[in-house]
């Protein structure tokens, strides 16, 4: 089985890899929070943001039946999804929006 799943394993591990790459800013990020106000909302939230994808980026999975490639994608995706929700809500608070 593990012969046969050998491109595919390969490709997601390289899907993987390229996630992490474009991920690679999110240390700038963490230091921009650890300089603002502690006590403000907006960095309370963007450390859960940073948080989770860090989390994501640890990720693994036992190939060929859990890729971890495709788990990295879906996930980062879905953090994608949610800062976009979240900064698309014009007129309610940036608290009403991110709390969701």
């Amino acid at each position: 089985m593990k012969d046969i799943a050998k491109p595919l394993v390969e490709k997601d591990r390289k899907l993987k890899t390229n996630i992490k790459k474009k991920l690679r800013g999110v240390r700038e990020i963490e230091r921009k929070i650890d300089d603002s106000p502690s006590d403000s909302f907006e960095a309370e939230v963007a450390s859960d943001y940073v948080s989770a994808i860090r989390s994501v980026l640890l990720e693994d999975g036992k190939p060929p039946f859990e890729l971890p490639g495709i788990r990295v994608f879906e996930r980062t995706k879905a953090i994608k999804d949610s800062i976009e929700k979240c900064l698309d809500k014009k007129g309610d608070s940036l608290l009403e929006s991110c709390s969701e």
